[in-house]
Protein backbone atom coordinates (compact mmCIF):
# COMPACT_ATOMS: atom_id res chain seq x y z
CA UNK A 1 0.00 0.00 0.00
CA UNK A 2 2.87 2.40 0.76
CA UNK A 3 3.97 2.17 -2.87
CA UNK A 4 0.63 3.56 -4.05
CA UNK A 5 0.30 6.30 -1.42
CA UNK A 6 1.54 9.01 -3.78
CA UNK A 7 -0.91 7.99 -6.49
CA UNK A 8 -3.89 8.11 -4.14
CA UNK A 9 -2.89 11.48 -2.73
CA UNK A 10 -2.32 12.86 -6.21
CA UNK A 11 -5.67 11.58 -7.50
CA UNK A 12 -7.38 13.13 -4.50
CA UNK A 13 -5.72 16.50 -5.20
CA UNK A 14 -6.60 16.26 -8.87
CA UNK A 15 -10.27 15.49 -8.29
CA UNK A 16 -10.45 18.06 -5.50
CA UNK A 17 -9.17 20.69 -7.94
CA UNK A 18 -11.74 19.58 -10.53
CA UNK A 19 -14.60 20.03 -8.10
CA UNK A 20 -13.53 23.38 -6.75
CA UNK A 21 -15.78 26.10 -8.09
CA UNK A 22 -13.49 27.66 -10.70
CA UNK A 23 -11.63 24.65 -12.00
CA UNK A 24 -14.76 22.47 -12.21
CA UNK A 25 -16.36 24.95 -14.58
CA UNK A 26 -13.15 25.08 -16.59
CA UNK A 27 -12.91 21.28 -16.79
CA UNK A 28 -16.50 21.02 -18.04
CA UNK A 29 -15.88 23.73 -20.58
CA UNK A 30 -12.64 22.18 -21.78
CA UNK A 31 -14.00 18.63 -22.07
CA UNK A 32 -10.79 16.76 -21.21
CA UNK A 33 -10.38 13.62 -23.32
CA UNK A 34 -7.63 11.65 -21.55
CA UNK A 35 -6.44 11.28 -17.94
CA UNK A 36 -2.95 10.01 -16.99
CA UNK A 37 -2.06 9.19 -13.38
CA UNK A 38 1.52 8.75 -12.22
CA UNK A 39 3.41 8.31 -8.98
CA UNK A 40 2.95 11.88 -7.76
CA UNK A 41 1.02 13.79 -10.42
CA UNK A 42 -1.98 13.49 -12.72
CA UNK A 43 -2.41 15.01 -16.16
CA UNK A 44 -5.43 15.64 -18.36
CA UNK A 45 -5.26 16.15 -22.11
CA UNK A 46 -7.50 17.62 -24.78
CA UNK A 47 -6.25 18.05 -28.33
CA UNK A 48 -2.98 19.97 -27.96
CA UNK A 49 -3.41 21.08 -24.31
CA UNK A 50 -2.00 19.29 -21.26
CA UNK A 51 -2.70 20.26 -17.64
CA UNK A 52 -1.01 18.50 -14.74
CA UNK A 53 -1.35 18.74 -10.97
CA UNK A 54 0.97 17.31 -8.37
CA UNK A 55 4.73 17.25 -7.87
CA UNK A 56 6.64 19.75 -10.03
CA UNK A 57 10.15 19.85 -8.55
CA UNK A 58 11.84 19.48 -11.95
CA UNK A 59 9.22 20.99 -14.26
CA UNK A 60 7.58 17.62 -14.87
CA UNK A 61 4.01 18.90 -14.34
CA UNK A 62 3.07 20.66 -17.54
CA UNK A 63 0.37 23.20 -18.16
CA UNK A 64 1.00 23.94 -21.78
CA UNK A 65 -0.54 24.13 -25.22
CA UNK A 66 1.42 22.43 -27.99
CA UNK A 67 1.15 23.12 -31.70
CA UNK A 68 -0.04 19.59 -32.56
CA UNK A 69 -2.62 17.19 -31.09
CA UNK A 70 -1.25 15.16 -28.17
CA UNK A 71 -1.65 11.44 -28.81
CA UNK A 72 -0.21 9.95 -25.61
CA UNK A 73 1.43 10.93 -22.30
CA UNK A 74 3.83 8.88 -20.17
CA UNK A 75 4.61 9.86 -16.58
CA UNK A 76 7.93 8.80 -15.10
CA UNK A 77 8.92 9.34 -11.50
CA UNK A 78 10.26 12.86 -12.07
CA UNK A 79 9.74 13.40 -15.79
CA UNK A 80 6.89 13.54 -18.29
CA UNK A 81 6.97 12.57 -21.95
CA UNK A 82 4.34 13.11 -24.57
CA UNK A 83 3.79 11.97 -28.12
CA UNK A 84 2.25 14.35 -30.60
CA UNK A 85 2.09 14.50 -34.39
CA UNK A 86 5.66 15.91 -34.52
CA UNK A 87 7.29 13.29 -32.29
CA UNK A 88 8.25 12.83 -28.64
CA UNK A 89 8.82 15.65 -26.13
CA UNK A 90 10.08 15.13 -22.57
CA UNK A 91 10.29 17.48 -19.58
CA UNK A 92 11.51 17.28 -16.00
CA UNK A 93 14.52 15.70 -14.32
CA UNK A 94 17.35 14.59 -16.58
CA UNK A 95 19.70 13.12 -13.96
CA UNK A 96 19.83 9.80 -15.83
CA UNK A 97 19.39 11.28 -19.34
CA UNK A 98 15.75 10.14 -19.26
CA UNK A 99 14.41 13.15 -21.15
CA UNK A 100 16.95 12.94 -23.98
CA UNK A 101 14.90 11.85 -27.00
CA UNK A 102 17.02 10.08 -29.65
CA UNK A 103 17.47 12.31 -32.70
CA UNK A 104 17.11 9.33 -35.07
CA UNK A 105 13.65 8.35 -33.76
CA UNK A 106 11.32 7.83 -36.74
CA UNK A 107 7.50 7.67 -36.54
CA UNK A 108 7.08 6.67 -32.88
CA UNK A 109 3.66 5.14 -32.19
CA UNK A 110 3.76 4.59 -28.45
CA UNK A 111 5.78 5.82 -25.47
CA UNK A 112 6.36 4.68 -21.90
CA UNK A 113 8.26 6.11 -18.94
CA UNK A 114 9.45 4.58 -15.70
CA UNK A 115 11.42 5.51 -12.62
CA UNK A 116 14.58 6.60 -14.48
CA UNK A 117 13.80 5.85 -18.10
Amino acid sequence: MKKYKGIFINLFLFFFSLFSQNSFAASQKEGWEQVYAGYDRTCVVKDSMINCVGQNTYGESLNKKFEKKIKQVALGKSHTCLLDEDGVWCFGSNGYKQINVPSNLINPRQITAGNRH
